[in-house]
């Protein structure tokens, strides 16, 4: 049975749902559709995401497509052509690219009848209801003090951030050379300013960094940038894992935790905190903190 909380989450989602179906013609906006969930803009993308096991983009696809599954099916009367504007599409032949990407074959071939065999495949595919991760993780909620970072910015999609021990230990040696670094906080971090569901990868932005000296400014500083982390309050959520089990960790934060726990998240950026260095690990597991602003929920 879900709590109270959970269920609040899965009313949003559903309702957003509910309002992206009832307009199976419209091009929605990231703003249009954050105001209708009640979730905040920086999240709002992961959460999404981490319930449904399925982007937003998706589910807008796929809600289209199965619109257009029914029209071909069901409206003998109306032409392909007809049923790509009903759908909101510019022409045709985009609707027609469009339908052969997510069916494998074309409007035509489907309407002709060649489409069971790939329809029942998709049917079992549907919807995988997240569980509880089996990961070792601690979560505690906590204020946390404002917070200077010197960083370095990355473009580029975040499995691929070749390079970010190099960048990290050229940034320690700076913090250590201009006696940058408080010995009791100072710790690697990474700031992911886009979200992974939605836009390009290679447009993905990551902050690579450091914590420093509360008193750091920017004057004199020219190799790298220095940023504030705002006080408030955060979940900070402390795991041991394997490299690959990152999404899988994000994955818990948003999918699991969050919707039972009463809070909401706020409108800032999450973060990585990276606690040790695996490769001095017997393990070789990564001690991570990801920390994500928060409020109570209403």
């Amino acid at each position: 049975m879900k709590n109270t909380y959970e269920s609040d989450y899965w009313h949003r989602i559903y309702h957003l749902q509910d309002y992206i179906e009832s307009h199976p013609t419209e091009h929605f906006t990231a703003e249009e559709l954050v105001k209708e969930s009640g979730f905040s803009k920086y999240h709002f993308h992961r959460i999404f995401k981490a319930m449904t096991h399925e982007s937003l983009y998706q589910f807008i696809t796929r809600t289209k497509m199965e619109w257009a599954q029914g029209l071909l099916k069901h409206r003998q009367d109306l032409s392909i052509t007809a049923i790509s504007f009903e759908l909101g599409f510019s022409d045709s032949a985009v609707f027609s690219r469009s339908f052969k990407t997510y069916y494998g074959m074309s409007p035509k071939e489907f309407r002709d009848g060649q489409s069971t065999e790939y329809l029942e495949v998709q049917k079992k595919k549907r919807r995988i209801v997240p569980q509880k991760s089996n990961i070792n993780v601690e979560c505690e909620i906590k204020k946390i003090d404002r917070l200077k970072v010197l960083y370095q910015r990355k473009i580029g999609a975040y499995h691929e951030l070749d390079g970010y021990e190099k960048i990290l230990g050229d940034i320690f040696n700076y913090a250590m050379t201009h006696q940058m670094l408080d010995t009791k906080q100072s710790k690697p971090l990474a700031i992911y300013h886009s979200n992974p569901e939605i836009g390009l990868e290679e447009n993905q932005r990551t902050s690579i960094g450091m914590i420093v000296k509360e008193d750091i400014t920017e004057n004199g500083v020219s190799d790298f940038g220095i940023l504030t982390i705002d006080s408030g309050l955060f979940a900070i959520f402390t795991f041991k894992i394997k490299q690959n089990q990152y999404r899988e960790a994000w994955d818990y934060v948003y999918g699991y935790w969050l919707p039972k726990s009463g809070f909401v998240p706020r409108n800032n950026f999450p973060f990585e905190v990276y606690l040790n260095n695996p490769m001095e690990d017997s393990r070789n597991e990564h001690h991570v903190a990801i920390y994500v602003p928060v409020e109570k929920m209403n």
